[in-house]
């Protein structure tokens, strides 16, 4: 039992002393920080309002020249005042400029850029206007310390705080040594544990910034001057039953981002009564009428107003001489799409003679458009056969007039045919009498 005990004691003293080491001991500390280390890191490209495209996404050893990878490493060293403190950041990363030009940004079109990191799961950890973090100059202090009581800067060797200052750019580190009032330069202990992380200095000795040299960035966010330019046309005339598709036309400070716009464009129409769009701005045309087509992408709109039926639309077929005569025309037009349509002219169909057999080959319920007077009926099946059935229609109105012909060249021909045969009966009844 004595034995048992001992081993119980042993364990929890084992135990215990590992416990305190998780919590006393840097070294241990340190080793399970370095975990959160950062492999790859991404570009986005967009306007203020995104959404915003992903336009690259790399792997430290795709950026570290050191590993075979596609940028030049550099070694800098960056000062940082945190009020009653300063740091200095020794480290070997690429230049922030070098990786975004590397993923294909325009760099003059730039706004602002945004840092996300793995620390925190909503929002960007911080942000920067492109004016103050790569067009205004900044430096590495070396010569900077801070009075721990009173927050005042002076010089460490007692002369001029800004004395050789060194100007430096804005780099993403893949590895360096932060030392809280460190005195210099020290690339002996550079370590990943921080990756990526944005390292930028300072643009004088009292700027406290230390707060957004962001640990762990996974993405940047660019955001572009202006918003993406839409040209769409303004106006359509549509007729019943057509489909048509709307195009707009995209300029935008990355070419890459004009075809994320084009494939990512928000549609919708104010009167699907007239007019349905689909994701893509396709039109489906459904009755007379107007209505107003929009496509979006974030705080950018354009609207494009659509027309549909109207005599010109009903009486696109007829001539230029017989719409200006007024002439009446009886026409029978066909249109095969998903779902087809006919129209039929008042004129057709108020003689009964051709209405009810119409109606018949229709089969279902038909609609008088009460504008127009023109009579419509939408269709799924046998478009083809009733087609014909209706060309049918149309070539009998001339029937009439065609009967009267033929039976006048009948009479003509019967004429022609039975004079020879009554003058033989005429003569024969006349030499009887004579004999």
């Amino acid at each position: 039992m004595k034995g048992l005990k001992m081993k119980r004691r042993k364990r929890a003293g084992a135990l215990l002393a590992i416990l305190l080491a998780a919590l006393f001991m840097p070294g241990l500390s340190s080793e399970v920080h370095a975990q959160r280390v950062t492999d790859n890191i991404s570009v986005y490209v967009g306007y203020t309002g995104g959404p915003y495209a992903l336009k690259a996404t790399y792997s430290w050893r795709d950026l570290d020249d050191l590993y075979g990878g596609a940028l030049p490493t550099v070694q800098e060293v960056y000062s940082y005042y945190g009020g009653d403190w300063t740091a200095v950041d020794s480290a070997r990363g690429i230049y922030l400029t070098d990786l975004l030009e590397y993923a294909g940004v325009d760099m003059s079109s730039v706004h602002s850029l945004a840092f996300y990191t793995d620390d925190q799961t909503s929002g960007a950890f911080t942000s920067f206007t492109k004016a103050e973090l790569l067009d205004r100059p900044r430096y590495y202090y070396p010569n900077l310390a801070a009075n721990e009581e009173t927050g005042e800067v002076y010089a460490r060797n007692g002369g001029d705080v800004e004395e050789g200052a060194v100007q430096v750019q804005p780099m993403m580190a893949l590895e360096d040594n932060w030392e809280k009032n460190g005195i210099g330069e020290n690339f002996s202990s550079l370590s990943p544990s921080s990756r990526f992380r944005l390292l930028f200095g300072q643009a004088e000795p009292t700027e406290r910034r230390t707060s957004q040299a962001a640990k762990y960035v996974n993405s940047i966010y660019v955001t572009f001057h202006g918003v993406p330019v839409f040209g769409a046309e303004s106006n359509l005339d549509a007729k019943v039953g057509s489909d048509y598709q709307v195009t707009v036309n995209i300029s935008a400070a990355d070419s890459f981002l004009e075809q994320y716009i084009q494939e990512n464009l928000v549609w919708s129409s104010n009167n699907t009564d007239v007019v349905e769009v689909d994701l893509y701005g396709n039109l489906t045309v459904k009755e007379s009428g107007t209505a107003e087509i929009t496509v979006s992408y974030g705080d950018v709109t354009e609207t494009v107003s659509i027309t549909v039926g109207g005599e010109e639309s009903l009486n696109a077929s007829l001539s230029g001489d017989e719409r200006e005569s007024g002439q009446e025309v009886t026409e029978v037009s066909y249109a095969e799409e998903d779902q087809g349509v006919y129209i039929l002219s008042e004129e057709l169909m108020a003689r009964t003679e051709f209405a009810q057999w119409v109606n018949s080959i229709l089969e279902h319920q038909v609609s008088t458009d009460s504008n127009e007077g023109a009579v419509m009926n939408w269709r799924e099946e046998d478009m083809a056969a009733d087609a014909e059935q209706l060309v049918l229609v149309e070539e009998e109105i001339l029937t009439p007039t065609a009967l009267i012909c033929l039976s006048l060249t009948g009479l003509f021909l019967l004429g022609m045919c039975a004079g020879p045969i009554s003058y033989q009966i005429n003569m024969r009844n006349v030499r009887s009498i004579l004999k």
